[in-house]
């Protein structure tokens, strides 16, 4: 078995004592589950429990700590951590673009000296700490199932295109925009190349918003009728593309405008005023 945790609802395996509030713990026996493999084309069950390729001790999670600053990455993690657990995690504020993440205690944590920073401190006391807010998105997502946010793993369409739009969003998606950014705000004068930022910009606008278009034409969410967390990534990913003049269609201002509807969104860009401070 293993256990990981559910929101602040009751789940079926009570409460986890020395939290902050009442976390639940989440029991799902994995030995019902079997790998499949493919022989001469031909799918067989396989007699091998998917639990015997676990490594590690599975533990209860007892805090969450988020290391951000506004209008960053950092923002997806904390709309999905307000999505899961409302409130119920702690912010510590990092003047990232005033150089803070290069002092000695947080290139420690983070030798790539970038946000977000996610803190998980188990019921042994010991703390881990998650570095890609790709990674993050998905794994709490994952570890709160009860919130529905993403499609249960196994062998289907709606698991597939899930992961498929997830990973564009906080891969090739993200990367063409970082070029965007680096190139018209952040490197110093001899270094921004206008050619870049401009063959960036025509592929975000040729290359992928027909993709989002075409998604958000037929549905109301990047992955169907239903948000998940693949919309927490790919719904700061247009916004941030709003800020070069890209996604203008109305489509992208109905999605936007669906989002922004969502208690958890308002409470994670409630700080954006305070971007430069």
């Amino acid at each position: 078995t293993i256990c990981v945790s559910l929101g602040p609802e009751r789940g079926r395996s009570g409460h986890i004592a020395g939290t902050r509030s009442r976390w639940s713990a989440y029991t799902c026996d994995l030995n019902r589950w079997r790998l499949l493999r493919v022989s001469n084309g031909k799918r067989a069950s396989s007699r091998t429990p998917i639990s015997n390729f676990l490594l590690g001790p599975t533990m209860n999670l007892t805090a969450l700590k988020l290391y951000h600053y506004p209008l960053t990455r950092s923002v997806r993690v904390k709309w999905m951590l307000h999505e899961v657990v409302d409130q119920d995690f702690e912010t510590e504020v990092v003047g990232v673009i005033f150089g803070a993440m290069m002092r000695s205690e947080m290139l420690a944590k983070n030798p790539n000296h970038n946000l977000p920073m996610l803190d998980l401190t188990w019921e042994d006391g010991s703390t881990q700490t998650m570095l890609e807010s790709g990674a993050m998105v998905m794994w709490l997502a994952e570890a709160f199932p009860g919130k529905q946010l993403s499609p249960p793993p196994g062998l289907s369409p709606l698991r597939a295109d899930y992961l498929q739009m997830i990973q564009f969003g906080s891969s090739w998606m993200d990367s063409i925009l970082w070029q965007m950014r680096l190139h018209k705000t952040l490197l110093p004068p001899d270094l921004k190349q206008e050619s870049i930022f401009q063959l960036n910009h025509s592929k975000w606008s040729s290359e992928i918003e027909p993709q989002l278009k075409a998604r958000l034409d037929q549905t109301g969410h990047i992955c169907g009728a239903e948000f998940t967390a693949a919309d927490c990534i790919v719904g700061h990913n247009v916004h941030w593309a709003k800020a070069y003049g890209l996604c203008q269609d109305h489509v992208f201002s109905d999605y936007l405008a669906r989002l922004e509807a969502r208690p958890a969104y308002q409470l994670a860009y409630a700080d954006a005023d305070q971007f430069g401070k």
